[in-house]
């Protein structure tokens, strides 16, 4: 499994018959795995903190920029196999293959293995906590709360354009403010989609 957590889809393996080897179903694991014990980090660290600023931080910590910082702190960039092509979404190796070997933990030793890692790791020897508070990297976050001050009706319209011949993910956003588009961005997930949308938004506003 681990093995198979640094094979990115773009170096998939292929066996006689069987289907291809490459780490996206632990990445898909290990998603939803890190948010859990992120959700409960700033759950119990936070205690007096709303919904909000839970959420906010939180995607502050899984957003790409800052897991792929992550995976180039602990160097895990450098164990991937390299890929037979190069392609546009090379950009998040560190942090995809980051949430794959998550999900490989979490598929070995378990949740409290996977939490050990994230928190002792991740969180304590590679995270300002502080700085990432401080830092306002939420793009969405910042057009939305914009919209909602200043009583601008914001629209996300998001499509899913992935080529049946392309192995990667490919997400299209418009951000529309009372139907004028004023922010497009592109991703390999809709998440990634919309925060560069909104950053492009932003630009726009000069925000």
């Amino acid at each position: 499994m681990y093995k198979q957590a640094l094979i990115p889809k773009s170096s998939s393996i292929n066996i006689l018959e069987k289907p291809s080897i490459h780490n996206e179903r632990l990445e898909y694991l290990g998603d939803a795995i890190l948010e859990a014990i992120i959700t409960d980090y700033l759950y119990n660290k936070f205690p007096y903190k709303d919904e909000g600023f839970l959420t906010k931080v939180r995607s502050k910590f899984v957003n790409r920029t800052h897991l792929n910082d992550l995976g180039a702190k602990i160097a895990i960039n450098k164990l991937v196999k390299p890929p037979f092509r190069q392609n546009r979404h090379k950009k998040n190796l560190a942090g995809d293959t980051l949430e794959a070997f998550i999900g490989a933990i979490y598929l070995d030793k378990g949740f409290a293995a996977a939490q050990k890692f994230v928190v002792k790791t991740l969180i304590h020897k590679y995270t300002n906590m502080n700085m990432l508070i401080q830092n306002d990297t939420d793009y969405k976050s910042k057009i939305l709360e914009w919209g909602q001050q200043s009583k601008n009706n914001i629209k996300f319209l998001t499509s899913d354009d992935s080529k049946p011949e392309n192995k990667f993910p490919f997400f299209h956003t418009s951000l529309s403010v009372h139907e004028k588009i004023i922010g497009e961005g592109n991703g390999s997930t809709k998440r990634e989609a919309e925060q560069n949308a909104a950053a492009n938004a932003i630009i726009y506003l000069d925000l």
